[in-house]
């Protein structure tokens, strides 16, 4: 939108507005304070306005744009369980090939780990917090199905998945 002849112009038209509005006392730009008053001034007018420049033409004002902020993508990947995990985990699904970055599952659920079953599968699990199977159960049903009807209990012992 603007280029090096626009913003050069812009800056000589802020300095001319600081010297005549009485903001800068001082008669040369050069010291240090009429700097400083040049620079608030430019701070405090440039987001009021904004005037693009055509040579040989007048100055058009036009609104500034509105920022539109684009939505934070957040990528969570799986991890690898730990090989001696023991106690209780939920699995969420069980498939063929590895699941994208992008899988709706990634959004739905956090700290998800995988494991490589015996029969080629890509399991994906959370690891629960529980120690007596009834609690998971719970927590399966109430917090887990609603969002997920596929996943099932599943059992580390000595770092193996039981079922």
């Amino acid at each position: 939108m603007f280029n090096r002849l626009t913003l050069v112009s812009l800056t000589h038209f802020f300095l001319i507005l600081a010297f005549t509005s009485g903001k800068t006392t001082c008669a040369s730009a050069q010291s240090a304070d009429a700097q400083f008053a040049v620079i608030a001034t430019i701070r405090t007018l440039l987001p009021k306005f904004v005037e693009r420049y055509q040579p040989g033409g007048p100055a058009v004002e036009i609104a500034p744009k509105t920022v539109v902020e684009k939505p934070v993508m957040v990528v969570r990947r799986a991890r690898r369980i730990n090989s001696a995990y023991e106690g209780f985990a939920i699995q969420l699904a069980a498939v063929e090939r590895p699941l994208l970055h992008d899988d709706p599952i990634f959004r739905k659920f956090g700290n998800i780990v995988y494991e490589r079953t015996e029969d080629g599968k890509y399991a994906y699990l959370i690891q629960v917090p529980f120690t007596n199977k009834e609690s998971v159960q719970s927590f399966l049903a109430n917090v887990i199905a609603p969002r997920l009807p596929d996943a099932k209990i599943a059992e580390y012992q000595n770092g193996i998945l039981k079922y």
